[in-house]
């Protein structure tokens, strides 16, 4: 029963130990998801907005790339509706940006996965135990 007890007590703390190394390397989903929300603003600009700006065709005109064009557009009902839309998403976007900045795992977790790695830490038993079987 004690020996039952004391190899899950020794298995968590290698689950500790693993955890506590994957945490410190800095090696999770934060970077992927900042690139991913960086991603979306771009892909929407660029595959959303930018095309809606050129609505409604005319058949014959050609599209002109120009600062007059853009500010022609930008002053008229269609672009401020784009220009709406295009805000409220982004606002949107940089909402999720700044709560997956702040999701990180704080010093006193890691710390508190760090003093549970250790066998001796559980109890002085499990310290008399760790020290009788190193020695």
């Amino acid at each position: 029963m004690i020996d039952q007890l004391i190899i899950k007590i020794e298995r968590q703390a290698k689950k500790n130990e693993a955890l506590c190394a994957e945490l410190k390397s800095g090696v999770d989903s934060v970077n992927l998801v900042t690139s991913s929300i960086v991603a979306v603003l771009i892909l929407f600009f660029v595959g959303v907005i930018y095309p809606l700006s050129f609505l409604p065709w005319q058949q014959g005109k050609d599209i002109t790339l120009s600062l007059s064009a853009f500010w022609d557009i930008l002053f008229s009902l269609q672009g401020f509706m784009l220009l709406l839309i295009s805000l409220i998403f982004s606002a949107l976007m940089m909402v999720f940006l700044f709560i997956n900045m702040k999701l990180k795992h704080s010093v006193d977790v890691i710390d508190k996965i760090t003093h549970y790695s250790d066998i001796s830490n559980y109890s002085p038993h499990l310290a008399n135990y760790k020290k009788n079987k190193v020695g």
